[in-house]
C-alpha cells in the first residue's frame, strides 16, 4: 500500500490527532515523526524510518552538511504508536516547527505522510509552481524510457 491523497484533520489542543482510515494500517508497527526541510512535518511508517536511518548514518561524518541533516532528522524525531482510535500525540516542539494549531492538512507522499498547517499548505498550493526544467530533470533521473530501437 502507498501512503497517497491530501487530508483537512482537526488537531486537539494537545496535539493530538487521526489519522485517516487508508493510513492506519500502513503505520500499524509504529511510526516516526520529525521535522522537514519545509517547515512541515514528516510521519515515515516504521520500515521507512529504518531504511532512510541506514542511508542517513551512512552518510560521511566528515561531511558538514552530513551533520547538519542528521541533526535536523534525528534530533527532533519521536517515536510513535496508533492507540486503538487510530490517534497520535505530537510533541510540542514539533507542533511549534510546523506552525500546527487546531487544524491541519496531511499529505500522502507515497513513502511517507508530510503534515501541514492550512495556511502554509495554501502558500505552497497557490504559489508559483517549481521550475519545469528543474521537475523534468529530476524525473528524468528517476525513469528511463524505452529507446524508439526498443519499442
Amino acid at each position: 500500500m502507498m501512503l497517497i491523497g491530501t487530508w483537512r484533520i482537526s488537531l486537539e489542543r494537545s496535539g493530538r490527532l487521526s489519522l485517516p482510515l487508508p493510513f492506519r494500517p500502513i503505520v500499524a508497527d509504529g511510526l516516526t515523526v520529525t521535522r522537514s526541510f519545509d517547515r512541515c512535518l514528516q510521519i515515515f511508517p516504521a520500515d521507512a524510518w529504518h531504511t532512510l536511518a541506514r542511508r542517513v548514518s551512512a552518510l560521511p561524518l566528515t561531511a558538514d552538511t552530513a551533520r547538519s541533516f542528521r541533526r535536523l532528522i534525528f534530533g527532533a524525531a519521536v517515536d510513535l504508536t496508533l492507540d486503538q482510535a487510530g490517534t497520535i500525540t505530537l510533541p510540542r516542539s514539533l507542533l511549534a516547527h510546523a506552525e500546527l494549531a487546531s487544524q491541519a492538512i496531511l499529505v500522502g507522499c507515497e513513502a511517507y505522510i508530510e503534515i501541514w498547517s492550512p495556511e502554509r499548505w495554501q502558500a505552497l498550493s497557490e504559489g508559483p509552481p517549481p521550475a519545469i526544467e528543474r521537475l523534468a530533470g529530476l524525473v528524468a533521473s528517476l525513469v528511463t524510457l524505452p529507446t524508439p530501437a526498443a519499442l
